[in-house]
C-alpha cells in the first residue's frame, strides 16, 4: 500500500499517521516520509480494516496539516488463504 500526496512549497519534510479510530486525530505516532511525497506501508495492516490517514508538511516555522485536516481513508480487502504445497523429497 503507497499513500502519495502534492508537494508543499517550503516543506522540509513530511509526516505521516494512518490508524483504525475515525476522530480525525493521529492516536498512534507520526512517521517520518522524509522529503519524498508518497509512503510505502509495506506491514502491519489487518485485513478487511479501515485506516484513517493524514499527512503534514513540516519546515522549521510551521507545520500544515493536508487538506485544512481533513483526514482520509482507505479499506483492505480479506486476503485469501493461500495453501502450498511441497513436494517430498527423499534421499
Amino acid at each position: 500500500m503507497t499513500l502519495s500526496w502534492e508537494a508543499v512549497v517550503g516543506a522540509a519534510r513530511y509526516e505521516i499517521c494512518y490508524d483504525t479510530v475515525d476522530n480525525d486525530a493521529c492516536d498512534g505516532a507520526w512517521q517520518s516520509a522524509g522529503t519524498s511525497t508518497s509512503f510505502a506501508i509495506s506491514s502491519g495492516l489487518r485485513d478487511n480494516t479501515t485506516y484513517y490517514w493524514q499527512v503534514r508538511a513540516v519546515n522549521a516555522i510551521d507545520t500544515e496539516y493536508a487538506d485544512g485536516g481533513t483526514w482520509w481513508s482507505f479499506t483492505t480487502i480479506d486476503m485469501p488463504l493461500v495453501n502450498i504445497f511441497l513436494p517430498l523429497i527423499v534421499r
